[in-house]
């Protein structure tokens, strides 16, 4: 009991059942399962605690409540308007799978050099016959692959070496060059030359994981592209530019810091979709609660992307969400 309310096995089960394993603290389940009990006990004194502080009829928390409300009803609708429209077969998982060359596992090797006309260089003699080895022996400033003529040791899968560099290494053949590539060396740049030494093939099931996350992404972007531009037809968006003039302007003759509008300003209409609105009140909010700054709102340029990219689609989504009776997955503060 904590004053007067009960406490039993089935909430303890239910609370342990949203707590990773990864955050369970004791040597033994019995162990596990007392600390789980003192946090629900905790968690329970702290919601008392709130709730006799009437925290509910706080401006700040209602808010937060309600933009956690908001957040929750866009998830939900994304994924069932987005994510669980989208499947993935095997083929185009095998199709990925030898676009992306993880069909292939590299040998590679490197020649370091200090600026980028020493690099430009080394190609021109690599172009002209010099054997890769000896140069990298003889020039390359990564001594530890420097001295095996360049061989960067053992064969790399595309997911073992960094994007950048599998994106320049894994389209060559085997004897092909890169050009000099950029790289940061002990804190100093650095140019590198990069020459394909071997391939075998590579396992599926190594790269299996990576290839369905990178095609379930696209898959979703795209969906979620198409998803928005129906939404734009049922909900036209319309931005008064004559608000977004005044925004600028306030914004604009502001400080680093944030800028507060007068009562009036913030009621102004700024976006309509349909038949919702959004205020220039609740848009600045918003836009702190993104961590945009003062600055950002003064740039016209950025605002028109800000409201392009981010907050119309937002938005189109939240009324759409609104609209289509989907439940709120169950919100609890206990």
């Amino acid at each position: 009991r904590v004053a007067g309310q009960e406490i039993t096995d089935d909430d303890l089960e239910a609370f342990s059942q949203n707590i990773p394993t990864g955050m369970r603290r004791g040597l033994t389940p019995a162990a596990m399962r007392k600390d789980l009990l003192e946090s629900l006990i905790d968690k329970t004194v702290l919601l008392m605690e709130a709730e006799a502080q009437d925290i509910e009829e706080d401006s700040w928390y209602q808010d937060q409540s309600s933009t956690a409300r908001r957040n929750r009803l866009l998830n939900d609708y994304s994924v069932h308007a987005i994510n669980k429209r989208v499947t993935v077969t095997e083929e185009e998982l095998q199709e990925h799978f030898r676009k992306t060359r993880r069909d292939r596992a590299i040998r590679f090797s490197g020649l370091m050099l200090g600026t980028l006309e020493e690099a430009q260089e080394v190609l021109q003699e690599l172009a002209d016959g010099a054997p890769f080895h000896q140069l990298a022996n003889e020039r390359s400033l990564h001594r530890d692959t420097g001295k095996k003529g360049g061989d960067s040791g053992g064969y790399k899968l595309r997911d073992q070496v960094t994007p950048a560099l599998a994106g320049a290494l894994f389209e060559l053949e085997v004897g092909e060059l890169t050009e000099p590539l950029r790289m940061s060396f002990r804190g100093q740049t650095r140019w590198t030359v990069f020459k394909i030494t071997d391939e075998i093939p590579a396992p599926y099931e190594a790269s299996v994981d990576r290839v369905r996350e990178e095609v379930l992404m696209a898959k979703r972007t795209e969906r979620a592209a198409a998803v928005l531009d129906s939404l734009r037809l049922v909900y036209p968006p319309r931005v008064v530019p004559a608000t977004r003039e005044l925004m600028l302007s306030r914004f604009s003759e502001g400080s680093s810091g944030d800028v507060a509008l007068e009562p009036a300003e913030q009621g102004l209409l700024l976006i309509a979709l349909g038949d919702a609105e959004i205020t220039l009140g609740r848009f600045v909010d918003e836009a702190y609660e993104m961590f945009i700054g003062a600055n950002e709102l003064a740039d016209s340029s950025r605002v028109a992307v800000l409201l392009e990219r981010v907050f119309i689609p937002s938005y189109l989504l939240q009324q759409a969400a609104k609209d289509s009776g989907i439940r709120l997955s169950i919100l609890r503060t206990v």
